[in-house]
């Protein structure tokens, strides 16, 4: 697993291919199911606050405000910008927020 110490992000893949450098919210979501199976609770904390930083806070075109993009560099920027907007990132993105808080013993830790 590939996530950055300091913003959280998770790399979709360690391979050189261009684009799978980057913090996909689809990829990540699967990446954080498994970690909380396997009890790894603050590495999934520490991945959705990364989410919650990159969730979009303004409608831009196509794309709706709430939303994220495709995906992501640790540092937050937007990685492949075309598409900007695919309905499954935001979907999965959603669960996994979703679905970490059943992991989460303290109710007031439950919400980023």
């Amino acid at each position: 697993m590939g996530q950055d110490r300091d913003s959280g992000a998770i790399v979709a893949s360690i391979a050189l291919q261009p684009n799978y450098g980057e913090d996909w919210p689809r990829d990540g979501s699967f990446f954080n199911i498994a970690l909380d199976i396997a009890g790894f609770h603050e590495l999934v904390t520490k991945h959705n606050l990364f989410y919650a930083r990159v969730q979009r806070k303004t409608t831009i075109s196509d794309a709706p405000a709430g939303s994220w993009d495709t995906n992501y560099y640790a540092d937050g920027m937007i990685g492949m910008a075309v598409p900007p907007f695919e309905i499954d990132e935001t979907g999965f993105a959603l669960w996994t927020l979703v679905s970490h808080a059943k992991f989460i013993e303290d109710p007031c830790e439950q919400i980023p």
